[in-house]
């Protein structure tokens, strides 16, 4: 199964566990398997050093060293590195833009379609303690979904439960 999806797949992600050495090892033959069948090293592959949230808390717990990573990767490899920290949504989205960059791919967006894009989400109607309308947070890279997007999201979750697959939970 491995082997048909690599044969078909485009572009890669390849994701370690920076507090577990064996899990890097893993990315390493996998990347060797990728190259052995698409019988070629120019491969579009980002490989991403996760759970970064535990080794800032407690850098003992980091098995993987960053320095020598990235080099190894970015120099060696000539493959894209990004350490990312799903749990608190840390480069997440750097983790696509560098996969893009690796494809040749623009992703810089337009601005009718990102004014497009901005417009589709509901407004969020929140008021300060004084109830006059408060101002926009300062961080952008934090969103919170309003109740219309909970309420939407929900009822899409409740159409595809009549369908055959059920692989997505919303929460």
């Amino acid at each position: 199964m491995r082997a048909l999806s690599i044969s078909s797949a485009d572009a890669f992600i390849l994701v370690y566990d920076v507090t577990d050495s064996i899990t890097f090892e893993e990315v390493k033959a996998i990347r060797e398997q990728i190259h052995e069948i698409k019988s070629t090293t120019a491969v579009p592959i980002v490989v991403v050093g996760n759970k970064t949230d535990l080794s800032d808390d407690d850098e003992d717990l980091r098995q993987v060293a960053r320095d020598t990573t990235e080099s190894m990767v970015t120099v060696d490899w000539e493959n894209g590195f990004v350490e990312a920290s799903a749990k608190l949504n840390r480069n997440v989205t750097q983790i696509f833009k560098e996969l893009l960059v690796q494809a040749k791919i623009t992703y810089n967006l337009s601005p009718a379609l990102r004014r497009r894009r901005r417009q589709s989400l509901p407004q969020q109607a929140s008021t300060g303690s004084s109830g006059a309308p408060a101002t926009p947070q300062a961080s952008p890279s934090v969103h919170v979904p309003s109740v219309a997007q909970l309420q939407h999201l929900q009822q899409i979750q409740d159409k595809s439960l009549g369908g055959k697959r059920n692989s997505c939970i919303l929460s």
